[in-house]
């Protein structure tokens, strides 16, 4: 919860929010891992150049002023480190991921799971799996993770053959065609 308001939205909810589950999130945007994303996923090599070219000089810009001020990734991962919502997380990501910086995502659930406030949870799946591709990757050690913390939660609800998974429409899809 990186917004006053909603921070202070989620405090007046209290118990109405059981938890939260990040997938690939959140990450702290370093200037290299801007940049592999921008190259890896914009097609067009013109529309690249041009937002490399403006992503290069907001980066310059920024380490002009940072002494002054603090960049809006430095602002939002502060925010991030801090967040005493006292909502129980749960955080999925991978090793392997090269958008999210599993390292800075180790030390963000350290630091929230060292304040004792809340139940935090963690999975790994390790070197091979993508970023947000961890459903893909191993479904169902995704769905025994998600349905064991929303269980916990109070809320949790097995996904039997009536609770359709992305995995599920798309082999339901197959078999009608």
């Amino acid at each position: 919860l990186t917004s006053p308001l909603l921070l202070e939205r989620a405090r007046t909810l209290g118990h109405g929010l059981g938890g939260a589950i990040f997938d690939s999130c959140p990450a702290y945007m370093h200037a290299d891992i801007a940049v592999n994303v921008i190259t890896q996923h914009t097609r067009s090599a013109p529309l690249r150049s041009i937002m490399l070219c403006g992503f290069h000089t907001w980066v310059g810009s920024a380490v002009v002023v940072s002494p002054c001020i603090k960049t809006p990734a430095e602002a939002f991962w502060e925010q991030m480190m801090a967040d005493t919502s006292g909502i129980p997380a749960l955080y999925i990501y991978s090793t392997g991921d090269t958008i999210t910086d599993a390292q800075a995502l180790e030390e963000l659930i350290a630091t929230r799971s060292a304040r004792r406030d809340t139940d935090v949870r963690a999975v790994d799946f390790g070197a091979t799996s993508a970023h947000v591709l961890h459903l893909k990757t191993d479904q169902t050690r995704y769905v025994a993770e998600v349905e064991a913390f929303l269980a916990d939660m109070g809320g949790g609800r097995k996904a039997g053959p009536n609770v359709a998974t992305p995995m599920s429409k798309a082999k339901s899809n197959a078999k009608r065609h």
